[in-house]
Parts: structure tokens; C-alpha cells; sequence
């Protein structure tokens, strides 16, 4: 592969990033961590084919005596939490839709969505069916054993299910730490003003984006801005930066918004009402039964079983959170406004710089660089300890 030659705006966002110290307050950032580490969970939201009317994994057979009935979809669920058993390492809960009042927290969740649109290639005299399924995984801390089991998991429903990807599929990354205090105002400031930034790169990972006709997924950020600011993206960081409150940043990136593609929308009821209140964020007295602590949840990812993409993606989501939390508005305002004036290449060349020099993830670099066929050299950096590299 080619060496591909740096812009002199490249260079200088790398510069600024060096001169803003990011990789020391995300050191700082990740020892806080001891007392209160992040967590993450998962949702795969997928379609599962049948064909006949059993499912059978071994000596275990599952009959659908009736296709499309409530019958039928309980089997399809039960089905899979028998797949996933031996991985999961406590029992998966079977939840019936829906699934807001049903999930348990401590175990792997399997349920369905209705805005996984199962039928759509549906071909009525193939005599195949097709299920909506949601795979949920416990809320799990940063470790090699919670890698290995989300390994396991996705290895399992690839090799014991029939698995059918559209565009209503997805994979939603959730990053929380159970701290009202951390999760304020503040952080989601910062965590706008870095998606509005960094957002048409990341936007690069994802070949096939949910689709937004299917399941009214609508955009954070640039996409969906007011004409002013998706036309002056320097603009609408300033004005992001210079947001006092709530209602402020809402007009500007729609955090409130149920189902915008990075949903903030289960962080918020009650909410604080200036940059200069620290209080943590509360939330809908119905939402304590899903989430035992705030989080921001990542919902652009195409749908995946590939577990390697899977775990790069989560760990670019922590990290950008992550930075959110580490770095003073001042210095992080000064980071972004050299950044925001680098373009969007044709590749991954961009994100892999970014992953690289501002999220400081070499080995995720060096995997969206193989998978985007980029030669980014010259960048060997010594990694943070985070516990996942």
C-alpha cells in the first residue's frame, strides 16, 4: 500500500492535540478510574430465518407449530437464549416485548423490537420465516472476561443460527459508569462539541447506516443541524462551546431526541439547568428498571457478529467519552477548532489519525487502518493502560 502524505492541516491537529496534553488527562482520566470505572453494554438487534418448522441445535429442537404468532416468536427466543447458554455464564432471561419493564441487569437479555423489520426480503413461497430478535447483553465492566465472553456469544449465534442483516438492524453501544455526578451537563457538552467534530469521520466506519425511513433514526449532529450550522461547521462548534444549558445545546444537535443516532433521550427528565450546576443527570422513574445508572448510547453502528468490529467499535465509544470527561472546555474548544478544519477523506486515513493521536487506541488505529487499507506510519505510541488493550 502506498505511504499517504500528511496536510499541513493534519499535522497541525496533530500538533494541537500533542500541545493540549490530551494523552496525559486521559492517563489522569483512566487512574480516576479505579473507584469508578465505566461500563458498557450491548444490543444486537438482528433477524433470524427459519426454514421448516424447527429449530435444532444438537439433540435440542425447538418446534413452531404456527409461523407469526406470539407462540412462534416466544420459541424463536427461547431458541436463542439455548444458544447463547454456554457463554453467556449465568442464565440468559428470556423478556417478552416490552422490554423496558422486564430486562435483567446482571445477565445476557434476549427479546425482539418492532423496529426491526424482520419481514422485509420475505419471500412467501420459500417457505422461510423471519424473526425480529434483540440480544442484550449485562451491564460489564472494561476486562478480558467480559471480552472473551462477548467473543463467545457472537461466535455461537453465527454458527447456530440463520442470520439476516437489513438496514433496521443494528448494534447500540452503551457507555455509563453509574455516577449521577460524572454524567452531567458538562460532559455532554463536551461529548457534543467532540461528535460534531470527529462525527463525519467516525460516519466513515459504517458501510451501511441504519436506516432512517425504517426506524426514524435521526442524525446527531451535522446532518440534522439548523441550515446555518451544517453549512459552517466551525460555526456550530462555537456555538455548541458557547451553550449555557439544556434547551441551548437541544437546538443545536437534538440531544433530547428519543431516537437520534448517538441517543442521549434515557440520560434526561428532570434536567440541570446550566453549564454551572454539577448535579448529575436524573431520569424517567420508568427507566431504573432498564438502566441502573445513566448512559450515553452509541446507535449508528450497523448490526455485526463479527466480534473483533464489535469490540473496536466499544472501545471508540468509551474513549470519546472518556475524553469528554478528562479534558477542560477551554483546552478541548482550542483541540476541536483545529480539528473541525481537516475534510473528510475517501477512506479511513482520518479516523485512523484521530483514533491514533487524540483517543490515543493504537491498536484500534491499527485495526480501522487494515480494515480501511490506510498506511498511517510514524505513529507508534505508547498505549494507556485502560485494562482492554
Amino acid at each position: 500500500m502506498p505511504k499517504i502524505k500528511h496536510t499541513a492541516l493534519e499535522l497541525a491537529a496533530v500538533k494541537a492535540a500533542e500541545k493540549a496534553n490530551v494523552k496525559e488527562a486521559l492517563e489522569k482520566q483512566v487512574d480516576g478510574e479505579k473507584k469508578q470505572p465505566l461500563t458498557f453494554g450491548l444490543e444486537f438487534k438482528f433477524v433470524l430465518k427459519v426454514d421448516g418448522n424447527e429449530l435444532r441445535d444438537g439433540e435440542s429442537g425447538f418446534l413452531i407449530l404456527k409461523h407469526n404468532t406470539q407462540e412462534a416468536r416466544d420459541t424463536v427466543r427461547e431458541y436463542i437464549r439455548h444458544v447463547i447458554l454456554s457463554a453467556a455464564k449465568r442464565e440468559p432471561h428470556v423478556v417478552g416485548y416490552h422490554k423496558l419493564y422486564g430486562i435483567e441487569i446482571g445477565t445476557w437479555n434476549v427479546t425482539d423490537d418492532v423496529e426491526i423489520q424482520s419481514r422485509v426480503c420475505e419471500n412467501k413461497f420459500s417457505g422461510s420465516k423471519r424473526y425480529s430478535v434483540e440480544l442484550v447483553s449485562p451491564e460489564s465492566r472494561f476486562d478480558e472476561n467480559r471480552y472473551k465472553q462477548i467473543r463467545e456469544v457472537c461466535e455461537a449465534v453465527v454458527s447456530k443460527c440463520r442470520i439476516e442483516i437489513n438496514l433496521t438492524c443494528n448494534l447500540h453501544v452503551h457507555i455509563g459508569n453509574n455516577d449521577n455526578i460524572s454524567l452531567n451537563y458538562s460532559v455532554l457538552q463536551k461529548l457534543s462539541a467532540i461528535l460534531w467534530t470527529f462525527g463525519p469521520h467516525i460516519k466513515r466506519l459504517h458501510q451501511k447506516l441504519p436506516s432512517k425511513e425504517a426506524w426514524r433514526c435521526i442524525p446527531f449532529g451535522r446532518d440534522d443541524a439548523v441550515p446555518e450550522y451544517a453549512q459552517d461547521p466551525t460555526k456550530g462548534l462555537e456555538a455548541i462551546l458557547q451553550c449555557n444549558d439544556m434547551d441551548d445545546l437541544d437546538r443545536i444537535v437534538r440531544i433530547k431526541e428519543e431516537r437520534c443516532a448517538y441517543s442521549t433521550f434515557k440520560m434526561f427528565q428532570e434536567l440541570p439547568g446550566t453549564k454551572d450546576d454539577s448535579s448529575g443527570i436524573q431520569y424517567d422513574e420508568n427507566y431504573e428498571q432498564l438502566d441502573p445508572g445513566k448512559t450515553f448510547e452509541f446507535r449508528q453502528h450497523s448490526a455485526t457478529f463479527d466480534h473483533q468490529e464489535v469490540l473496536n467499535w466499544l472501545f471508540v465509544c468509551a474513549d470519546l467519552v472518556r475524553l469528554a470527561q478528562a479534558m477542560d472546555l477551554k483546552v478541548l474548544g482550542n483541540l476541536l477548532r483545529t480539528w473541525i478544519k481537516v475534510p473528510v477523506g475517501k477512506d479511513l486515513f482520518i479516523l485512523v489519525r484521530i483514533v491514533r493521536k487524540v483517543l490515543h487506541l493504537p491498536e484500534v488505529a491499527n485495526y480501522y487502518a487494515v480494515k480501511g487499507k490506510v498506511v498511517d506510519e510514524g505513529d507508534e505510541l505508547e498505549q494507556i493502560d485502560r485494562g482492554w488493550q
